[in-house]
């Protein structure tokens, strides 16, 4: 799932998300916060997850 710029910044969003990708069996979970978020003020995040702040996409 991409939510491209719709939740820039809104940190509550990708905590939520963070919480909830365990649940999801047989996904790995991939999250470009951008810059107006700080990895600290997410939380724990799971050790199998990518977080960065920028994430260069292939064009399809």
């Amino acid at each position: 799932m991409s939510i491209g710029t719709l939740v820039n910044g809104l940190t509550e969003i990708f905590r939520v998300t963070i919480e909830v990708a365990p649940a999801r069996s047989g996904l790995q979970l991939v999250l470009s916060i951008g810059n107006n978020i700080r990895l600290d003020e997410l939380g724990l995040i799971p050790a199998d997850a990518i977080v960065v702040q920028e994430l260069l996409k292939l064009s399809c």
